[in-house]
């Protein structure tokens, strides 16, 4: 077996050498980071690498590193991905220290912006988590405030500042100074929000924000705007240009689409991808209750077992929301055996320069994808970590494609591949038939062992593009057969 020696960064900036297999997933390396971190839940953290023009890329669990880095050196940070809302309510008292360490780092890089008396309060309950008690007039001390980076500029103004008000928290053991430093940080207006750059319709300069309660667009540093993800119907891209689409509101009593225009198409998948992924961990994602009753059947894929009695037993075997972008090879690894149905419905028939789940030619934009990822519908609650209603419930409620938009259909058909069938059926609008013409394909798959989901969604939306390149894909329900 082939060794290859990797070299991770750990949030005190130690770097430790690891060897692993040459083939090995993400998931071996991850576990071994976390494991001498001695860290239970890492579902906030993520391998991160940087390419080089110091762009960050996140290492996806379930695929083999050395396709990922694409020759790019074996050089990791273990990094926060996903901010908790409530860092300092963490039960983990090993992954609270490093989101610690991590926002210790955001601030005196300067990624985590705030006022210069948020830096010096900032930075007096740190010197108290690290220090201990002010002890004013000490060598010792006076060297910690120095070396410690606790601010990005530590000048003799602010050094005293951090030490007058150091002084006022003697006593406080140095759990207790972290907490107070996570309850403050957790309130800056930035807190865990990953910034991109891009223009609006005006062509003004503005950032996009990401984060843990939905999207903000920021203007010279103010938010003008927030989409909180309940109020967001469906993100999507095309080229560059980056779009959301949002609930109607007392002010607009239409659904509105605001769109911005990123550097390129990559830049624009890039935004696609953390905002799907953040509103797969923070919206979809069951919450652990070890006694909560047994979750329903979803009909949505992220909604499947696969989030619930998985992530209640390790939430550190939980694959990213991104793998819905990629084409998937290999062996499924699932939890249980299962029989699945995916039906993707609406497959509008028109002309694009498109390609969905393919980046086509990286140096040309005509060739790049378009992608959407729809929002409303889904919500998240103790008993279901993502679902847009039950089988059941969409039986009652008369909840189909054909009475929802009421369709007539006109054609069947059912083909075969080895352990799949597609069948595809023909709607038309009962009105005109040549006004709107849908297509609904059901991909199931029947199989003794166990099933992998978003493989099998995967490949089920690589079939459906495959039948039409001109076809996309405007929805995906997929269930479990009964």
């Amino acid at each position: 077996m082939k060794i290859k020696e990797v070299v991770v960064r750990l949030p005190d900036d130690r770097k430790i050498s690891y060897e692993i297999p040459k083939d090995a997933t993400g998931e071996i390396l991850f576990r071994r980071v976390s494991g001498d971190l001695e860290i239970d839940d890492a579902s906030h953290f993520s391998l991160a690498f940087y390419d080089e023009s110091n762009i960050r890329h996140w290492l996806y669990n379930d695929k083999k590193i050395s396709k990922q880095l694409k020759g790019l050196p074996y050089a990791f940070s273990y990094e926060v991905k996903f901010y908790p809302v409530e860092p300092n309510k963490l039960d983990d008292v090993h992954a609270r220290k490093c989101v610690y360490l991590q926002l210790r780092r955001d601030i005196q890089t300067g990624r985590l912006p705030m006022t210069l008396n948020k830096h010096a309060q900032l930075g007096s309950f740190a010197a108290q988590a690290e220090f201990g008690d002010a002890s004013i007039g000490s060598e010792a001390y006076a060297n910690f405030l120095k070396t410690a980076k606790i601010t990005p500029d530590m000048n003799e103004q602010m050094t005293a500042a951090i030490a007058s008000i150091h002084q006022q928290h003697r006593g406080l053991s140095n759990e207790e100074a972290l907490i107070k430093y996570l309850e403050i940080c957790k309130d800056l207006p930035t807190y865990g929000i990953w910034m991109f750059k891009a223009k609006d319709t005006k062509s003004d300069d503005v950032d996009i924000g990401v984060g843990a309660h939905g999207i903000s667009i920021y203007k010279d540093g103010v938010r003008m705007s927030k989409f909180n993800w309940q109020n967001i119907v469906k993100i999507s891209y095309r080229r560059a240009t980056f779009s959301i689409k949002v609930k109607p509101w007392e002010l607009n009593p239409k659904e509105a689409t605001v769109s911005y225009k990123m550097e390129d198409f990559r830049y624009s998948k890039r935004v696609f991808k953390v905002c799907v992924e953040h509103h797969t961990h923070f919206r979809l994602i069951e919450p652990e209750e070890t006694d909560a009753p047994p979750a329903k059947k979803s009909l949505f894929a992220m909604g499947t077992e696969r989030f619930g009695t998985l992530m209640k037993s390790n939430r550190n075997k939980k694959k990213n929301a991104s793998e819905l972008f990629d084409e998937t090879n290999g062996q499924a690894n699932v939890v249980r055996e299962q029989r699945m149905t995916t039906s993707l419905n609406d497959v509008n028939e028109h002309s694009a320069n498109s390609s969905v789940y393919n980046d086509g030619n990286p140096h040309s934009e005509v060739g790049s994808p378009a992608m959407s990822y729809r929002l409303d519908g889904l919500r998240r609650t103790a008993k279901s970590p993502a679902s847009v209603t039950t089988a059941e419930e969409m039986s009652q409620n008369g909840d189909s494609l054909q009475e929802e938009t009421q369709l007539e259909l006109i054609d069947t058909k059912r083909v075969k591949f080895g352990d799949r069938t597609v069948e595809t059926l023909t709607y038309k609008n009962g009105r005109n038939f040549a006004s709107k013409i849908h297509v609904e394909l059901r991909v199931t798959v029947i199989s003794d062992k166990p099933i992998d989901h978003d493989k099998e969604l995967d490949k089920a939306i690589l079939t459906v593009t495959n039948l039409n390149q001109d076809a996309t894909v405007d929805k995906i329900d997929a269930r479990p057969s009964l």
